[in-house]
């Protein structure tokens, strides 16, 4: 099973890749930064054995998702999509700028839209498929302090929503995770106890169990949140 994972070279995308290939599953990853996606390829490779191609595209710009598609005609479709890219910004109403708000839609909804539609059709045909979206318990609720993300996230539970009723049918799965603050470079700077946070491997770790039920079930969403932060 090969499985493609966005926002890849850092944080919970990191997290989700090395768990992955540690469970010897082959991956595709998708960052902008090539540098540390090259990095992360030899090391998971050599540590687990597994096949790793890595394709370097920024998922805010439309015209990389043609990149993307030439690149799965070459090596093959991803039997599951994880769509991890995310960016978290902080405002309030107050302040809030359309600008702003097509910034964090594009990163945060828009990306994870043209992505599950690159595999739509071909899931449909082989009637199998995984599109998994990382999505944040902004996404059902809405957060004074975050309001172009709560909109964005909200949008992709929409999104998710939709795609599952529509292909539920024809065997292909939808699921999203609703994760509170978890611990990753986001929180740089900032001073908050990390420790309390939701831990970016236990994410990967119920990711992984998700990928290991029979076809006939689907989790449609997980929402956990840190038990004292």
């Amino acid at each position: 099973m090969r499985i493609l994972i966005s926002g890849a070279s850092k944080g919970l995308g990191k997290a989700l890749a090395e768990e992955l290939a540690a469970a010897s599953y082959n991956l595709i990853l998708v960052a902008r930064s090539k540098p540390l996606l090259k990095d992360l390829k030899e090391r998971l490779e050599s540590t687990y054995q597994v096949e790793v191609e890595v394709i370097s595209a920024d998922l805010t710009d439309k015209t990389s998702f043609k990149l993307i598609e030439t690149a799965f005609k070459e090596i093959g479709y991803p039997d599951v999509i994880i769509n991890n890219l995310g960016v978290y910004l902080e405002d309030e109403i107050t302040e809030l700028k359309e600008e702003t708000i097509n910034q964090q839609l594009a990163l945060n909804f828009k990306s994870a839209v043209r992505m599950s539609q690159l595999v739509e059709d071909h899931y449909k045909q082989k009637g199998a498929g995984l599109i998994l979206n990382i999505n944040s318990i902004m996404g059902l609720e809405a957060k004074k302090r975050a309001v172009s993300y709560s909109i964005s996230k909200h949008a992709l539970k929409a999104w998710s929503d939709n795609l599952r009723e529509a292909y539920r049918n024809d065997g292909v799965k939808v699921c999203s995770i609703y994760p509170g603050a978890i611990d990753t470079t986001s929180w740089d700077g900032l001073e908050v106890d990390r420790s309390k946070m939701i831990q970016k491997e236990d994410i990967a770790k119920l990711v992984l169990s998700v990928l290991t039920l029979s076809p006939s079930t689907l989790v449609e969403e997980i929402r956990l949140s840190p038990l004292n932060f």
